[in-house]
């Protein structure tokens, strides 16, 4: 099958010389002379490998690059960013954001052909790795966990072939960046630990045992503090509106904790910037309820509806709540409780965790 290009180009004669390159090594190509209809080329079809301007009008082809990134779907698609002749600060910068090559204009045409065919090559090695580590395991590793190995996996290669080049500040970024990302690595790797270890523990005998030997009783300043730090991690600290009443809770503190911090940095990923969370707490009957409340267009009844361990990392259209919402889902029923979700027309998503409240 053939590998599918888009050239996201605004000048029509560079635009169209690429294309016959790429057609002449029989690749299918599609072209946009701008962001916008990049976009909805990739609406209407994903391609293997994407080669943009640096230089675009409204968006340039770093932020093009980063826009892209911030969906799940297309965060695994190659980049090769073409600069202007003399630009290796934009070279850099391309690289420094995840780009995975670069070429300078003007560009040979064997310089161009030699960049696709080495990125489309390496990205169907990592595919092929993933399908043989897919098939070896009973959870495939859902899509959050590779995101971090991205920058990791590509900043190094950087590293590695242009060390001698690389000047101090730019490798001090590129550590920088491979240390976050290792950082956020380690995190998903523990959730993934975590939400195997409930599903582990999912028997009658060991839940009664172990949810009558665990009470919560003043947790006020525990959501505070853990919504404080997620909020101000996303930049989102003045967004929020919180109302939170206090009551002792049948649920481990450990668990409550991580469910907090999961809602709260979901409510941040799925909601812009300068938009109300809404955070509230309060009784309800025998239960505690507590819920993130925020606008979204992302996160919708019917793909939430069926979050569960096993079926979450086959099913592409949910992969992007990521393992947030399956942790939260399975440790809230662990302790007897349920997860809800509600969406409204005005694009209103609010997420509630229901606990049992501790007998006195």
């Amino acid at each position: 099958m053939k590998k599918s290009i888009l050239v996201v180009e605004h000048e029509n004669e560079t635009r169209e010389k690429i294309r016959e390159i790429l057609l002449a090594n029989d690749y299918t190509v599609f072209i946009a002379s701008s962001s916008k209809e990049a976009i909805r080329s990739l609406n209407e079809e994903l391609s293997d490998l994407i080669i943009v301007d640096m230089m675009m009008p409204e968006m340039n082809g770093i932020e093009f690059l980063e826009s892209l990134h911030r969906t799940y779907r297309l965060i695994d698609i190659p980049f090769i960013i073409l600069t202007p002749n003399n630009s290796h600060e934009n070279a850099r910068l391309s690289m420094l954001r995840s780009a995975d090559d670069y070429l300078i204009k003007p560009f040979k045409t064997k310089e161009l052909t030699a960049a696709v065919s080495t990125k489309l090559n390496k990205a169907g090695k990592i595919k092929e790795q993933y399908h043989k580590v897919k098939d070896n395991i009973l959870l495939s590793v859902p899509h959050e966990l590779r995101t971090p190995l991205m920058p990791i996996n590509s900043l190094s290669d950087v590293i590695e072939q242009t060390s001698g080049n690389i000047i101090k500040e730019d490798l001090q970024r590129m550590g920088s960046k491979i240390q976050a990302s290792a950082i956020h690595l380690n995190a998903r790797v523990e959730k993934f630990i975590i939400l195997s270890d409930i599903s582990y523990k999912l028997t009658e005998t060991r839940k009664n045992h172990h949810v009558a030997n665990h009470k919560l009783k003043d947790f006020k300043n525990t959501i505070e503090e853990t919504i404080g730090k997620e909020l101000k991690f996303y930049g989102r600290a003045d967004d929020a509106e919180s109302s939170v009443q206090s009551c002792p809770l049948q649920i481990d503190e450990f668990y409550f904790t991580n469910c907090v911090k999961e809602l709260a940095e979901n409510a941040c990923k799925f909601s812009e910037p300068d938009t109300c969370i809404k955070i509230s707490g309060r009784n309800s009957g025998t239960n505690y309820v507590l819920s993130f409340e925020n606008t979204s267009n992302m996160l919708t009844p019917a793909r939430v509806k069926n979050i569960n361990i096993y079926n979450k990392y086959m099913d592409s259209e949910s992969v992007e709540s990521g393992l947030g919402l399956p942790f939260v889902k399975k440790a809230t029923e662990y302790f007897g409780g349920e997860l809800e979700l509600s969406s409204g027309s005005n694009q209103c998503t609010k997420i509630s965790m229901h606990i049992p409240r501790a007998v006195q």
